[in-house]
């Protein structure tokens, strides 16, 4: 239901994300949306989405193209923010080594602490020695998406 309704608002606004008013959103344009908040998403995921919902192969997004496109998008976005929400269980923003210990337990059915560090280093952009949203989305979408 969210992605049909993402799909019917989005619509009308598709000129404000089609910058060169080319009847088209060209993977510039869709990085431009998608790798700032809400979003934040990694490059190559944006790469990936364009690809998967360019039906016609031609580099770009014609309107409905753009709609399923963003939708998507928008629900993958939802369900990582949620599922980030629940590891995040002091609510402070962050998931620190433990909270990722969850994230590794639950997923790869690892029990090793030194692993979530590790892995906390790989996306830890700021070097703060835990993970953000992004750099979490990041992790996620590296690892299993």
């Amino acid at each position: 239901n969210k992605i049909e309704e993402t799909k019917t608002s989005l619509l009308p606004r598709f000129r404000e994300y089609d910058k060169d008013n080319n009847g088209y959103i060209t993977i510039q344009e869709a990085s431009s949306i998608l790798q700032k908040p809400p979003f934040c998403f990694p490059p190559g995921k944006v790469v990936v989405l364009l690809t998967t919902f360019d039906k016609d192969k031609n580099g770009k997004l014609d309107i409905v193209e753009f709609a399923d496109f963003f939708s998507e998008a928008k629900a993958f976005n939802e369900d990582m923010a949620s599922r980030f929400d629940q590891l995040d269980k002091d609510g402070n923003g962050v998931l620190s080594p433990d909270e990722v210990m969850t994230v590794i337990q639950q997923t790869l059915g690892f029990d090793d602490p030194e692993m979530a560090r590790k892995i906390i280093q790989m996306f830890d952009q700021n070097a703060d020695g835990n993970l953000d949203k992004t750099e979490f989305m990041q992790l996620w979408t590296n690892m299993f998406a």
